[in-house]
Formats: C-alpha cells, structure tokens, sequence
C-alpha cells in the first residue's frame, strides 16, 4: 500500500512538473507573441510617422503651388486693368483726324463734314 502512495506521489510530482513546464513554453510563446506584436506595431507607428511627415510636405508644396499660381493670377489681372486704364485714356487723349475732337477716331467720327464737335 504504501507503494502503491509512493507511485502516486510521483506520478502526480511528474504531472506537476509536466505542467510547469507547459506553462512556461506557453509563456514563452505569449513573450515572443507580445514581442513581435510590440515591434510590429512600432514599425507601424514608424511609417505613419514617415507619412505624416511626407503628407504635411506634399500640402507645403501644394499651399506654395497654390500661393505662386494666386500671386500670378493677381498680376496677370493688374496687367489687364492696367491695359484697359490705358487704352481708355489713349482714346480720351486721341484726336480726331476728321474733325479735330477729342475721345474719337476718325473712323467713329460723326462730324465729318470737318465741323466742331459738340
């Protein structure tokens, strides 16, 4: 009989031992698990950074773009008033080779018969 409690201590000491052991494998498995998790979600972390980064700078050389192509318009629509102011002022200067008058041509002149204009 006491045989018999010394073969079941033993085995049951063994069963224990089996399952510790188990337990630390599992626990292994579950660091290294955690681990590459951890470095995955760092790389992540890594390329959003990196793309974030990139984003802001595309949206700089977009904003500046943008920026350069307003200014050009801007310009391009002072020029064109600028013309405009011109060439209303040349034709208010401009004598008629018709009738002498002023803010006419000869080929728009309504007194052609040489007499004073109105």
């Amino acid at each position: 009989m006491e045989r018999l409690l010394v073969e079941v201590e033993k085995k049951r000491r063994q069963e224990d031992r089996e399952m510790e052991r188990r337990r630390e494998r599992e626990q292994e498995e579950t660091d290294r698990w955690m681990e590459e998790c951890r470095k995955r979600n760092e790389k992540e972390r890594e390329e959003k950074k990196r793309i974030d980064k990139e984003w802001r700078r595309i949206e700089k050389m977009r904003t500046k773009e943008e920026r350069k192509a307003e200014k050009e318009w801007r310009q391009q629509e002072i020029r064109e008033a600028r013309r405009e102011e011109n060439r209303r002022k040349a034709m208010k200067e401009r004598k008629c080779f018709g009738c002498g008058g002023f803010g006419h041509m000869a080929s728009h002149c309504r007194n052609r018969g040489g007499e004073e204009p109105a």
